[in-house]
């Protein structure tokens, strides 16, 4: 989905929320994975108490192109993955914000 849409503007960020004792195994999972996105580490949980108090794993938020966050989801199941792409799409389609 971030290879097909990213020109029309989607970014996606993982998040990882490992702590001191698992932080130096992030890249590897990286480049194991082959993500072609920015991870970042959240090792003060300052983007967690924004966004996932609850540190539900996974989880996916989508904010649009306000800055509003769209969609919050909770978990993945199989099957998830087109509703995921749904919300992507609804917030892709939404006006820009003029400047």
């Amino acid at each position: 989905m971030y290879k097909k849409d990213r020109d029309r503007g989607l970014l996606v960020v993982g998040v990882s929320m490992d702590g001191p004792e698992t932080a130096a195994d992030v890249s590897a999972f990286v480049r194991r994975f082959e993500l072609d996105f920015p991870v970042v580490l959240d090792e003060d949980s300052r983007i967690a108490r924004l966004y996932n108090p609850k540190k539900s794993m996974p989880l996916s938020v989508i904010i649009d192109r306000t800055g509003r966050i769209a969609v919050v989801r909770e978990g993945f199941s199989p099957g998830d993955e087109k509703l995921v792409a749904l919300d992507v799409e609804r917030a892709l389609s939404e006006p820009q914000p003029t400047r």
